[in-house]
């Protein structure tokens, strides 16, 4: 090999170094790169993993809060565990209860049907009577099974006119109706939130006279007078505690659980107290028109009965009806002193001074025997008729006055009425 060739070679060799050493440059790069992009994903990595490790650690209080709240749940589920037995008792034992109800209600039918709700003798609970020799103060009651023959404008117009005359007279409104509250204008919303009627003394069950004493609100135009009204609410929110529904809930309660006290001696206990009969002279009991809760309290409570009757057919049946069903109540020695004053013929007609015709046949007819066979005793008609005037009455009424201290010819019959009262309740 001459120098030209081994030149040539050595030239050659250079060429592939250089090529080799540039390769290996490349590669080195290439390494480099892949070293970064190493590095940054272990970066990353670790970032991950630390981002996890935080994550991890802020899940650690809310997995504490939610072990706190299993542990509360678990306690609660044993507590209405035992809760849920507890009732499972209590509805066996209701069921039991439901049962003897069942057996009430039959009796309940049956006593309906026999029309004997208030029959039954008076229980050991039972208010005494206090005789009117002691108690010196009259109670009337003023009671037909028939409505509209003019009850409760008998009651506040001879109220009126006994009050006019000096008596201290006292008012009971026992019809649900509420006639008597409204014939006397008081102020039946302010009676009614502060308690003051008569439902709310006998929801109390307890015959409080001094109670009772609190309901009693002077009569406007009436001196002398008081009353004690019932009343209803007016807001449909508050709960129902009208004296109709106290009814129900006495009838409901005599039927089922006699032996938790007499509810038919209520105003009985409250009348018949010292306390109460040292305030008035006398005491009126305007009835409703059936034999209630109410009305047998009233009946319960009171010396006298007036029964008024409107002079036709049906209205003259309704006092012998009347008279049976006292009689039935005064031998079950639940009425046991009470005593029929008279019936009372009202809104009656007159011609030339004198009775119509058919008026003085109608009680001709009941006074022969009629009455007295349903009472078994002799009952009478009082002497003094109260005309039918409806002008006058409405009159009267339209400007919150009492025809019997308005009208001179009704002042007068109610004033001869008012005798004829007293002079029989003397016999």
């Amino acid at each position: 090999m001459n120098a030209d060739e081994a030149v040539r070679a050595i030239s050659e060799q250079l060429q592939h170094a250089l090529a080799d050493l540039e390769k290996t440059k490349d590669e080195r790069e290439f390494l480099k790169g892949e070293l970064a992009r190493a590095r940054g994903d272990l970066d990353a990595e670790q970032k991950m993993v630390s981002d996890f490790q935080n994550r991890i650690e802020g899940l650690n209080p809310q997995i504490e809060n939610l072990e706190k709240n299993v542990s509360i749940a678990e306690k609660t589920l044993d507590q209405k565990t035992r809760e849920l037995s507890g009732f499972i008792a209590k509805n066996q034992e209701a069921e039991g209860e439901i049962a003897k109800l069942r057996n009430e209600i039959v009796n309940l039918a049956e006593t309906r049907t026999s029309g004997r709700i208030w029959e039954q003798p008076l229980t050991p609970s039972a208010a005494a009577f206090v005789p009117l020799t002691e108690r010196g103060v009259p109670i009337i009651s003023i009671v037909n099974l028939k409505g509209g023959v003019g009850k409760t404008t008998i009651t506040a117009n001879l109220g009126a006119i006994l009050g006019a005359h000096g008596k201290r007279v006292l008012l009971i409104d026992l019809d649900y109706q509420r006639s008597l509250t409204e014939y006397c204008n008081v102020n039946k919303d302010a009676l009614h939130v502060n308690k003051r009627s008569l439902q709310h003394f006998l929801l109390k069950a307890s015959g409080d006279p001094a109670y009772l004493l609190r309901c009693c609100e002077p009569v406007l135009n009436a001196p002398g007078c008081k009353i004690i009204g019932n009343t209803e609410i007016k807001d449909a929110k508050e709960p129902a505690d009208s004296l109709e529904d106290t009814e129900m809930y006495l009838q409901a309660q005599w039927l089922t659980n006699r032996a938790g006290g007499d509810v038919r001696t209520l105003l009985r206990r409250a009348l018949h107290s010292r306390a109460f009969y040292s305030q008035f002279d006398i005491v009126l009991l305007d009835c409703p028109p059936r034999l209630s809760a109410a009305c047998i309290n009233g009946l319960a409570a009171s010396d006298f009965a007036i029964v008024p009757i409107e002079l036709d057919s049906l209205a003259a049946l309704s006092a012998p009806n009347l008279l049976r069903k006292m009689r039935k109540l005064k031998e079950a020695k639940v009425l046991e002193h009470i005593e029929v004053l008279g019936v009372l013929a009202n809104s009656v007609k007159f011609h030339n001074g004198q009775l119509i015709r058919v008026h003085r046949d109608m009680i001709a007819e009941m006074a022969d025997k009629r009455i007295d066979e349903a009472w078994g005793r002799k009952v009478t008609v009082f002497e003094t008729k109260i005309k039918q005037d409806k002008v006058s009455f409405f009159e009267a009424l339209q400007r919150n006055r009492f025809v019997a201290l308005l009208s001179p010819e009704f002042g007068q019959t109610f004033t001869k009425l008012m005798d004829e009262v007293l002079g029989r309740m003397r016999k």
